[in-house]
């Protein structure tokens, strides 16, 4: 029989999390067609990647097409991801590669966009189930479960994790289960 550990296992695995999210949001890239891979001006600049924005968005949360858009609000949350990848001056830089074709040019950072948007939503979905499971655990349950998880995957764990005591990371253990989806995916990518 399934342990709770089992079940909350199973939830978050990447092919019910990372890799569903990453195919809609493939979709969202596929089916998103210009005739050209570059901008003219800084209003279709904006423009473009607030539609981007939004119908990768709605296709990766499963929600039905919408016309109207706020471009300012879908700008800035594009924008924002995209700090991860071209920090510093990030709205005049992707502005450059957009414009002149550059390193890809749109379709470059839409493929970027892309997957820092599937990697957020994914762990959002991930943290949500984690800590709903950890919070409806009992004390004894959240001290068991450490000792569970790790005589299941004792052989591809951190030392620090393994011997000892590990109290730091039994204290925060809700943050191992979060990542563990990562963890079993880097894994499977080795292949």
């Amino acid at each position: 029989m399934a342990s709770n550990l089992d079940r909350l296992l199973d939830q978050i695995n990447p092919s019910c999390t990372i890799n569903v999210v990453e195919q809609h949001i493939n979709q969202a890239l596929a089916g998103y067609y210009r005739q050209k891979n570059t901008i003219t001006t800084w209003d279709n600049y904006r423009e473009t990647l607030a539609e981007f924005m939004r119908q990768a968005r709605n296709v990766a949360l499963q929600m039905p097409p919408s016309s109207g858009q706020d471009i300012d609000m879908n700008f800035h949350e594009a924008i924002s991801l995209l700090r991860q990848e071209y920090p510093g001056n990030t709205v005049q830089t992707v502005f450059d590669i957009m414009q002149t074709g550059a390193e890809g040019g749109i379709y470059a950072i839409f493929r970027t966009l892309s997957r820092l948007l599937a990697e957020q939503y994914a762990q959002n979905e991930i943290n949500a189930r984690v800590l709903d499971f950890w919070n409806n655990l009992s004390t004894e349950e959240k001290i068991a479960i450490p000792d569970e998880y790790i005589t299941k995957f004792k052989d591809i764990l951190p030392a620090e994790i393994v011997n000892g005591t590990a109290i730091r990371v039994r204290a925060s253990f809700w943050k191992v289960l979060q990542d563990h989806p990562r963890m079993i995916k880097r894994f499977r990518d080795i292949r």
